[in-house]
């Protein structure tokens, strides 16, 4: 295995002194939220309340096509986020929030890393982008997905995965629950040596 952590390309000059090879990763995602712990917790000097409520997220991924490359079939299949802990504004879970979790990742290959991003925001709005979402978009979460591929028998063996995704659940007092759907897009990325 290379000497990048899956977060190393966070590192401009690791990032630029490696030599890379890249492939397209694209996933339509399907699945389901389950609830698993939720509480409220207060802090009086700075006058705010927080919702922290703990989730697991059962996925389904499936290959986008054009934009999946042959090498990213092999992360076709299942994608759990465990541990999944999210921190809610007011201490209630259809506001805005931050979340990070655990993923294990089980297609044709075996990964596993980190995703964390922001709940109940609308990024693509106005002025950028078309009003496709406002700014407190409710029932969103999306961020940063950094996984390693750790089947030693793949050719994808330490290769990484960098990825944005972006779902659509129910939103609900304790920070949703149901059914999910959504995008995985990124790439595998691997060394040359």
């Amino acid at each position: 295995m290379n000497g990048l952590d899956a977060h190393g390309y966070e590192d401009p000059e690791r990032l630029f002194g490696a030599n890379l090879c890249l492939h397209r990763l694209s996933k339509d995602v399907e699945g389901t939220m389950h609830p698993i712990s939720a509480r409220s917790e207060k802090c009086p000097e700075r006058g705010c309340r927080v919702l922290k409520t703990g989730h697991r997220l059962e996925l389904k991924l499936g290959t986008h096509q054009p934009c999946d490359s042959d090498e990213a079939l092999a992360l076709s299949g299942d994608l759990h986020v465990v541990d999944l802990v999210s921190a809610f504004v007011d201490g209630e879970g259809v506001e805005r929030g931050v979340h990070t979790g655990r993923v294990h990742w089980q297609g044709a290959v075996v990964a596993t890393g980190a995703w964390s991003g922001v709940t109940n925001v609308g990024t693509h709005r106005e002025p950028a982008f078309k009003s496709c979402q406002s700014c407190d978009e409710r029932g969103v979460m999306e961020g940063r997905l950094c996984a390693v591929v750790h089947d030693k028998t793949s050719p994808l063996w330490g290769w990484r995965v960098v990825a944005a995704y972006r779902l659509a659940f129910s939103p609900s007092a304790q920070g949703g629950e149901g059914p999910v759907t959504g995008t995985i897009e990124g790439l595998l990325v691997g060394e040359c040596h």
